[in-house]
């Protein structure tokens, strides 16, 4: 669970402060029919915890956006062809700002927009122009949580900005989906990156 510190408004004559809410980092928060198409509520169901869920070797496995360490590092001795790098996304693929909706209890369950998320770092690594990324969260009832799981997009986004394909051996079999790894390439200067 995350502590927030939130504002409060003191009736007239009081002097203000702040007050400590704890809610659960990972919720989810609302209601399908079954004539949806199941691919979509699985992603409406995936947006309310910042992760990924993955089928593979015939079960679903879900991620929540937590950051979980690495327990494993490849190195060059891993591969069994050449390591494909692009340094960063296309300027089409490229923000630095998230906004979007969430389904708000206190307007009556209806979509409202949560404050966006923005960051003057990025804008100014970008140009100073900043470029949004929408999203929608069907499942996410609390502004404060849509704000973190905005977040967390944005900051997967900016951290992730490189892409590395890494035609591996057999060593690599002890691998998994969505399981985080360290890469040691001398090539790249990566020491467990």
């Amino acid at each position: 669970a995350d502590n927030i510190t939130a504002p409060v408004n003191l009736a007239a004559g009081g002097t203000g402060g702040t007050v400590q809410l704890r809610q659960k980092r990972y919720t989810c928060n609302g209601s399908f029919t079954l004539d949806q198409e199941p691919t979509k509520v699985l992603e409406d169901l995936r947006s309310a915890m910042g992760g990924a869920c993955i089928y593979a070797m015939g079960k679903w496995y879900g991620y929540a956006g937590a950051a979980a360490v690495p327990t494993v590092t490849l190195t060059e001795k891993d591969l069994r062809g050449p390591l494909k790098y692009r340094p960063r996304p296309s300027l089409k693929d490229l923000f630095n700002a998230v906004r979007g909706t969430y389904v708000n209890a206190d307007n009556y369950w209806q979509q409202t927009d949560f404050p966006p998320i923005t960051s003057a770092t990025y804008e100014a690594q970008d140009n100073n122009k900043r470029h949004y990324r929408d999203i929608q969260l069907p499942f996410t009832s609390d502004v404060y949580a849509a704000q973190r799981l905005g977040s967390i997009e944005l900051e997967r986004h900016r951290a992730g900005r490189t892409t590395i394909e890494f035609p591996a051996k057999i060593t690599a079999m002890r691998l998994f989906v969505w399981r985080p790894v360290y890469l040691t390439i001398a090539e790249l200067g990566f020491n467990q990156k």
